[in-house]
């Protein structure tokens, strides 16, 4: 009788104590669990803050830009900023930040100045010079007759914005609703992902937009504005620099 006693209390041990190593084990799993979901929820957040912050660093220099622009602009007697400036103060910026495709300004052109427009550029040096747009092949073509035109008349760096050069804004949908936002709200806007009109790779980027306004223009003009200044990112660069 005692010796069933001790086996009875030998198994009850027993299956107390895997039990409660069972018990230990979905424990100290459930911890281990939790503190990787809390370790993970950490990490995206810090990694969310970093993208932000980055973001905001490239937001910033289209507002500098602007900043510059509209100061220089006021300075030189309402005179427009002219190619050589501009190149020397985005200079700096393109060399600082990875994420750069380009700046830009795109001039407001309406269909009346484009002849003159083109011809102006044309004698500046870059004869094959036309406002130019993306057909459905994706080639670059000469612009369709519009009533206003948004074409890119500065780009820093040239070298790798060829393609960019001429082209106007205001013929793809997405930048055209951007550009129309920023001068409504007379605010920093930004498009979603989009291909570059540069880009070769299966790459994406994205478009900051900010609209110069134009202190001389008339009331009953439907664009009181001088053109909008373009940041334009790369997409992995931004990201992989927030990463770091």
């Amino acid at each position: 009788m005692l010796f069933m006693v001790k086996n009875v209390s030998l198994i009850i041990v027993s299956v107390v104590g895997v039990t409660l190593s069972g018990l230990a084990t979905l424990k100290i799993s459930y911890w281990e669990k939790s503190n990787q979901q809390l370790r993970f929820q950490r990490q995206t957040e810090n990694l969310t803050i970093a993208l932000q912050r980055s973001l905001n660093r490239y937001i910033d220099i289209i507002g500098f830009l602007g900043d510059y622009y509209t100061t220089d602009y006021i300075q030189k007697d309402k005179k427009p900023i002219d190619r050589s400036s501009f190149n020397k103060f985005t200079h700096r910026s393109i060399q600082i930040y990875s994420g750069i495709q380009a700046l830009e300004w795109a001039p407001l052109i309406s269909h009346k100045e484009r002849f003159s427009y083109e011809k102006q550029i044309q004698l500046e040096g870059y004869t094959n010079f036309r406002i130019r747009e993306l057909n459905r092949q994706n080639q670059l073509v000469v612009a369709q007759k519009r009533p206003y035109y948004f074409p890119v008349t500065y780009v820093v760096p040239f070298q790798g914005n060829e393609s960019a050069f001429g082209y106007d804004l205001n013929s793809h949908p997405t930048r055209k609703i951007a550009i129309s936002q920023a001068i409504k709200t007379k605010q920093i806007t930004t498009t979603g992902r989009i291909r570059l009109v540069q880009e070769r790779r299966d790459q994406f980027g994205f478009l900051v937009f900010l609209p110069v306004d134009d202190p001389q223009s008339k009331e009953e003009m439907t664009l009181p504005i001088r053109g909008v200044l373009i940041g334009v990112f790369r997409l992995s660069d931004v990201v992989e620099e927030s990463l770091k």
